[in-house]
């Protein structure tokens, strides 16, 4: 049976563990507003007696543990939702920056300028001889050229500019990746030495998430030592205390822009650029490049070559020029097309290609907007060009050839030369590095698309046809598409004197003609309500609308897009905040909870106190009969 000494020893153990009950009640009050704590209890288990079948009546009270109240499976959604969070808070922010470059609220946006630049045609062809009105043209075609050319330059800038904070973003992750890293292996070594860990849990919880609103993971939880595997795109990032650092890599296919890697034990470091779909890093690659989805059906017959490779897919792909394509990990460019269902593209790693591999393309976002500039200055340089180099100018006694808008001479000296029906031009050398699908060209006074070009036979199909034949030597202009916003302009002789402005459709001084004739200029101001003027396929065709249909449809899916990013956001932010008060609700402290179970443990710390005095005193009064 239990002495008074052995009351004396229940006493204070019991005691003592009521003071370790106080002073976790005082470490959940102290973090009431601490971020990511989870609230800490204590678990309690009488002592046995020490002689198991006599009469004893135990030994008090004794602390099993501290544990801290955490749901797995919710801290799991908001880990998830943090990538998205990151990912829609960066897009939202880089799609408002792309709307504003086409600020179109205050009469100075493109399409105001493009409205004065054919209403500057029609003010010619109201009064064709009138210096000052073909002064006014040439002013609003340059002043239309200067801002596609500004709008094209700032969304490369825009590129650049995101380039180099992923550059940045890389050094952040690698740093929170070590923090995870040490965290595992403190953690590691408290619960294996008896001690709990519950701080520097919610410590690496913290740093998860911040991880995952910096880019996509995925994570486990190793029970045998109470560390998290992370893997970013399907390769481990974070093992134990081993961190795979993130690095980035110039790739010259692609503006030369940065690929993010990975690296891995005792092996080369992994491209996972086209994998990373979330938190901000996805985000900005996605802005930067487009978003990767899946190209049509697979690749059906690959011919490796030198500069380039030829690949044929098993379906139409539907590609243009200067799109990217990733095939196992390697990105390339697409040089020309070759056909509907084939491409040449800068050569490929040997051994990288193989037939019935999955490709992938990229699609949307800022890429696409420059194409779409490129495309519209493209229509805009093939029809303008078309027509005025059959106008006469004001002098009105031959036709000028002369084009509006600039167009590059014919490079090296290389001539060529058209085949009878006109749809086949034969250069005397390859011009794949000048000209390729889409671009425009001039022979002979006539404008037109390149629908194919084949480097090895050095011939170019063109749509609609060339007046053939044209024999071998004439010399040639071009426009490229995947740089006409970027180059467009006027004439430089236009810009010097307009004059040359070729308004008149007929020579002026042939009777019965009279000065002035202006269905060139008519003809020329009426595209701006003409259908099928822009080409977004590459056949040669136009087949979209009105240059402004054009205009706005590509305003309206930057629009779209930023639209999308900020519904996203909210929506993710609804859902984030759901999570977390879920979770604070489990296990965020509560003041009142906290207060009530120290009420209960006050009294119980004090029941036992009174408990000691009085095992002193009847101790005292059994000492003085001794």
């Amino acid at each position: 049976m239990m002495n008074l000494f052995s009351a004396i020893e229940l006493g204070k153990n019991s005691m003592m563990t009521q003071q370790q009950v106080f002073s976790i009640i005082g470490h959940n009050i102290a973090n009431v507003n601490t971020p990511g704590y989870s609230r800490q209890v204590v678990d309690l288990e009488n002592v046995s007696p020490s002689v198991i079948g006599l009469k004893d009546g135990g030994r008090g009270v004794n602390l099993l543990g501290i544990r801290s109240i955490r749901d797995r499976f919710i801290d799991g959604q908001i880990t998830e939702r943090k990538q998205y969070e990151g990912f829609y808070n960066t897009m939202s922010g880089l799609m408002s920056t792309v709307e504003s470059l086409f600020d179109e609220t205050h009469g100075l946006g493109l399409s105001d300028s493009l409205s004065n630049f054919f209403n500057a045609w029609g003010d010619v062809a109201n009064n064709p001889t009138d210096m000052p009105t073909r002064n006014a043209l040439v002013s609003k075609a340059r002043s239309f050229a200067l801002g596609m050319r500004n709008s094209f330059q700032r969304l490369t800038d825009q590129q650049e500019v995101i380039d180099a904070n992923i550059g940045l973003l890389v050094d952040d992750i690698n740093s929170i990746t070590h923090e995870i890293a040490e965290l595992n292996e403190e953690i590691a070594y408290a619960e294996g030495s008896g001690n709990p860990a519950n701080d520097l849990l919610d410590q690496r919880e913290r740093k998860i998430r911040d991880l995952a609103d910096k880019i996509g993971i995925n994570f486990y939880y190793e029970q045998g030592n109470h560390s998290v595997t992370i893997e970013v795109a399907g390769r481990p990032l974070v093992s134990f205390n081993q961190v795979n650092d993130l690095s980035v890599q110039r790739n010259r296919y692609n503006s030369n822009y940065y690929d993010l890697y990975v690296d891995q034990y005792g092996a080369p470091a992994f491209n996972i650029t086209t994998a990373t779909v979330n938190g901000q890093m996805g985000a900005l690659i996605i802005a930067r490049d487009g978003q990767t989805v899946n190209g049509a059906g697979t690749v059906l017959n690959y011919t490796a070559g030198a500069p380039y490779d030829t690949v044929q897919f098993s379906q139409a792909h539907g590609l243009s020029v200067g799109d990217l394509v990733t095939i196992n990990g390697e990105t390339r460019r697409v040089i020309t097309i070759t056909g509907s269902d084939e491409i040449m593209v800068e050569s490929f790693t040997a051994g990288t290609v193989n037939n019935g591999d999955n490709w992938l393309e990229r699609a949307g976002y800022i890429p696409e907007y420059k194409k779409d500039l490129n495309k519209l200055a493209a229509g805009l340089i093939q029809n303008v060009n078309n027509l005025h180099q059959g106008g006469y100018t004001l002098n009105g006694v031959t036709t000028t050839g002369q084009n509006f808008f600039a167009m590059s001479s014919n490079p090296a000296g290389i001539t060529a030369s058209v085949n009878a029906a006109g749809d086949t031009v034969t250069f005397a050398a390859d011009v794949s590095t000048y000209i390729s699908v889409g671009d425009v060209i001039t022979i002979n006074g006539e404008t037109r698309l390149i629908t194919n070009y084949n480097p090895g036979t050095f011939q170019a199909a063109v749509n609609p046809p060339l007046t053939g034949p044209v024999a071998a030597g004439a010399s040639w202009q071009y426009s490229n598409v995947q740089g006409a916003a970027n180059t467009l302009q006027v004439d430089s002789n236009i810009a010097a004197d307009a004059t040359l402005i070729a308004a008149s459709s007929q020579p002026t001084q042939a009777a019965p003609f009279a000065v002035g004739n202006n269905d060139i200029a008519r003809q020329i101001a009426a595209l701006m309500d003409n259908n099928n003027v822009v080409d977004t396929d590459n056949d040669g065709t136009g087949d979209y609308g009105t240059f402004h249909e054009y205009l706005h449809s590509t305003f309206s899916e930057i629009g779209n897009t930023a639209g999308t990013a900020n519904y996203e956001l909210d929506a993710n932010g609804s859902m984030l905040t759901y999570l977390e008060n879920k979770r604070d609700s489990i296990s965020g402290v509560s003041l009142d909870e906290e207060a009530a179970t120290l009420m209960q443990f006050e009294k119980s710390f004090q029941a036992l106190g009174q408990f000691m005095a009085t095992v002193s005193q009847l101790t005292d009064l059994l000492m003085q009969i001794v």
